[in-house]
């Protein structure tokens, strides 16, 4: 029988179709790893070779982490600038960031992209305080 996956974004149905590519990784993983950290993060965790952020995801254990940075690091996040990439410049505000987000009762994800579109939208340096205003507002 067949099974139909939808995706928000195309750069979602890629990274989906790029992770069960790696050995180790089926669907249901792929789609787990997915559920919790948006594309933009996944690929900064691969380029970065975060194998803790990775690791956090249920049902993922060192080794398929690892294989999935291994495999992946030159597929992904081709044509981006480092700059681009989330939040590489200063996870310290993107954590804490998050942490006060969460403490607002907003979901892991929705944070995320929410803190996402901040940093998109906005011009140079940040502040935590003004992260968190603008992912509000």
């Amino acid at each position: 029988s067949h099974t139909l996956y939808g995706f928000y974004t195309s750069e979602e149905r890629d990274l989906f179709r790029q992770l069960i590519s790696v050995s180790g990784v089926g669907p249901s993983t792929a789609r787990m790893i997915l559920s919790t950290y948006s594309a933009e993060e996944i690929v900064n965790y691969i380029i970065t070779a975060d194998v803790a952020a990775i690791q956090n995801v249920k049902g993922i254990g060192g080794k398929t982490a690892q294989r999935i940075i291994i495999d992946l690091k030159d597929k992904v996040g081709k044509g981006k600038e480092t700059s681009d990439l989330l939040f590489t410049q200063d996870n310290t505000i993107k954590e804490e960031s998050l942490s006060a987000l969460l403490a607002l009762g907003f979901t892991k994800k929705v944070a995320y992209k929410k803190m996402e579109q901040v940093i998109k939208n906005h011009e140079g340096e940040i502040t935590v305080e003004d992260l968190v205003r603008r992912s509000l507002g």
